[in-house]
């Protein structure tokens, strides 16, 4: 398979505990829900934080269009047990079809649970096994310890610092973190 491929029918994907799924309208109370909490709305820094439910189904909207237009792949991370989202994770700025940025965030009661290794695993794998990406990045505030964690512990390799990059309307100091494919094998 390869990405493109990716684009005929959404990939959702089932861990132990998790669907990673479309986002639809219906979801978004619940993913409005956790975006007022301000120690999450920091880990987002230069994000956008939507101010309202009816945003949120704006956002919803633009990752289905997005999807649409093959630009970005954005999944809802949902419980198995209830199917209720608690979070999301997405890969974008797709270059040549082989390197991807990979985004994520988590509800703030669902942090120290493992819920977003255990998503951040899946993207890996589906990375690497299904879009055949050749190489998958990450950007993250060096002050977000758990972020960095998860990506530490689902085989990302620091690369660097990046001094005062742009996070949306903001600049600040991000760690730029990678994995790519022939580390995934050797992982594996």
């Amino acid at each position: 398979m390869s990405l493109e491929e990716q684009f005929t029918v959404f990939p959702t994907m089932e861990t132990k505990r998790l669907l990673l799924r479309p986002m639809v309208a219906e979801d978004a109370e619940a993913h409005f829900s956790f975006f007022p909490d301000p120690v999450l709305q920091q880990g987002i820094r230069g994000g956008f934080i939507p101010q309202s439910v009816e945003q949120t189904r704006g956002i919803i909207e633009k990752f289905s269009q997005a999807y649409s237009q093959r630009a970005s792949l954005a999944w809802g991370i949902a419980l198995k047990e209830n199917n209720q989202i608690i979070g999301g994770i997405d890969l974008t700025n797709f270059v040549n079809r082989k390197m991807a940025d990979l985004g994520f965030y988590l509800a703030r009661r669902c942090w120290n649970q493992g819920y977003m290794t255990e998503a951040v695993s899946q993207i890996v794998r589906f990375s690497f096994e299904r879009a055949e990406l050749n190489r998958l990045q990450a950007t993250v505030a060096i002050e977000n310890i758990a972020s960095i964690r998860v990506l530490q512990k689902t085989g990302f390799t620091q690369e660097g610092l990046l001094r005062e990059y742009a996070m949306g309307s903001e600049f600040g100091d991000v760690y730029l973190f990678s994995i790519l494919r022939r580390e995934y094998r050797s992982g594996s």
